[in-house]
Parts: structure tokens; sequence; C-alpha cells
């Protein structure tokens, strides 16, 4: 919820587009994977949740790139569909490189402050997790 909304607020400021709900759906997803494979014990690990930045870096990119496919029409080609993920990808291998910098920089502070605030709150489960 809060991925959605992120990209919903802050195109208010940027500017917003027809990509808006696109960027709202990959946020989205990222934070409703990352609760399942937190929930199955799989972002426990910090090795397994910097490799899940680094996928979702291109995940990301990748779904963009089907937005702005989307919107070619009859233009639509394979060719046209091998350029965009070619020109794309090495803003995508940046974003994915960031995610992996700042989750093995940040990442171990922002689990001790969520798991403050889960406790807090009592919104730790049964398990203690």
């Amino acid at each position: 919820m809060i991925g959605a909304v992120a990209a919903l607020v802050s195109n208010m400021f940027l500017g917003q587009g027809p990509w808006t709900p696109w960027q709202m759906f990959s946020w989205g997803m990222i934070g409703w994977t990352a609760g399942h494979l937190y929930r199955w014990s799989l972002l426990k690990s910090r090795l397994l949740l910097i490799a899940f930045g680094f996928a979702w870096g291109f995940l990301f990119g990748w779904i963009m790139n089907i937005w702005f496919l989307a919107n070619m029409g009859q233009d639509l080609t394979w060719a046209s569909v091998a350029a965009a993920f070619a020109s794309s990808f090495y803003f995508d291998l940046a974003h994915a490189l960031c995610n992996v910098f700042f989750l093995a920089v940040l990442g171990p502070g922002w689990t001790k402050i969520l798991q403050r605030y889960k406790r807090k709150y009592g919104l730790l489960e049964a398990g203690g997790g």
C-alpha cells in the first residue's frame, strides 16, 4: 500500500502521467512480495534481501518497459521490444546496483527500526517474528 501511494504522492510534485499507475503497481508489488518473502523467512537473510533488491531493480524497469511498449500500438514489433529492453538495460542495472548499495548499507538499520516499531505497537506474530 505504501509503495502504491508513494508513486501517486511523489508524482504530485514530479508530474503525473500515464506511467503513474504502472509505477503504483510496480512499487506495490515490491512491497507485497517483500512482505510474503519476509513472512516465509526468505528475506531475513541479508544476502537474500540484497538479491531481492537487485532483482526488483530489473523487474521494475521491465514493468515500465511494458507500459512503454503497450503505448506503441500498431508499431509494436519484436525489434522494438528488443530495442526498448536493450536501451533500458544500463538504467535498470544502475537501479539494481543502487538497491544493492542502499540495502547493504541501510538495510540492517531499517530492519532494526521496523522490528522496534512492531514490538512497540504489538504487531509481532505469535512466533515472535
